[in-house]
């Protein structure tokens, strides 16, 4: 067998470490802009967002690169004014992943092999909304902007759902279980929402409720309030206390839920009344 020169094989490893320097000199380290931090501060960046009621964005890139293309998406995502008030994470890929980071990511259902990529999530990590790295300008803009409403809208449902145990705790019912249904319909309508934002079709009707799945157990739980409120009613007619029994019983049948509760309620308010006229 022919022997290569060994001028000719020393002249190609030198390319080849040539082109391996060339390549290193022209990477660029991403650092994170002015208000960004990087993935080793998650937790604190998470702890911060809890605090103040913040949605998250982590930003997904390599540390270096010598991709022009890569590196100045990456400069663009960190620039984007769309991402004003949010907590903003730098998540490296080629470093181990931050706990925080990995629990968003498995939410998604078709993530992307291409990076950078963005991830937006509330502070209990739930998945607010996923940006491609092909995704700019009025797309970006609008799952910036699905991810803040959601948390406002988050912030309001808390205050509705307090307000509904309220209600319930006196009676009503029907009042209590309206705020549930609404607050499960539009749950369902931020997942199909959210679902979209990496293609998936879903509906409403195979949706889950993601950031108040306890609302099928407190609409679960009015039956249950109706009925011991119905017993300490009948407890109080059996006393002949009827003016406190009414006091119990008027709430819950002027409201009108349609319970087994309430219905008995009605009736047994009839004979309260009843009684009350009879009565010196």
């Amino acid at each position: 067998m022919r022997k290569e020169p060994k001028m000719k094989r020393t002249f190609a490893s030198a390319c080849v470490v040539l082109l391996l320097l060339a390549s290193w000199l022209s990477a660029k380290d991403i650092e994170p802009r002015r208000g960004w931090v990087t993935g080793e501060h998650a937790e604190k960046a998470v702890a911060y967002a809890k605090k103040k009621g913040m949605p998250i964005v982590f930003l997904y890139a390599y540390s270096q690169s010598s991709c022009p293309k890569h590196n100045a998406r990456a400069d663009t995502y960190m620039r984007d004014r769309s991402l004003n008030g949010m907590v903003r994470v730098l998540v490296y890929c080629d470093k181990p992943r931050p706990a925080a980071f990995t629990k968003v990511v498995s939410q998604v259902g078709q993530d992307g092999v291409y990076v950078p990529r963005m991830y937006i999530a509330d502070p209990e990590l739930r998945l607010l909304g996923f940006v491609r790295n092909n995704v700019t300008g009025t797309k970006l803009a609008r799952i910036a902007s699905l991810g803040k409403r959601n948390m406002a809208w988050q912030g309001k449902t808390v205050k509705a759902l307090k307000k509904a145990e309220k209600l319930a705790a006196d009676g009503k019912f029907n009042a209590a279980l309206e705020i549930y249904k609404l607050a499960e319909k539009e749950d369902k309508g931020y997942g199909v929402l959210i679902a979209r934002t990496w293609d998936e079709q879903l509906s409403a009707a195979d949706a889950e409720p993601a950031f108040f799945p306890e609302l099928a157990q407190k609409k679960e739980e009015l039956a249950r309030l109706a009925q011991t409120r119905l017993d300490q009613a009948t407890e109080l007619y059996e006393k002949q206390n009827y003016a406190e029994a009414k006091k119990l019983l008027e709430p819950m049948v002027r409201d009108k839920a349609n319970l087994e509760a309430v219905a008995k309620a009605t009736e047994l308010l009839k004979k309260v009344r009843e009684a009350l006229k009879k009565k010196p």
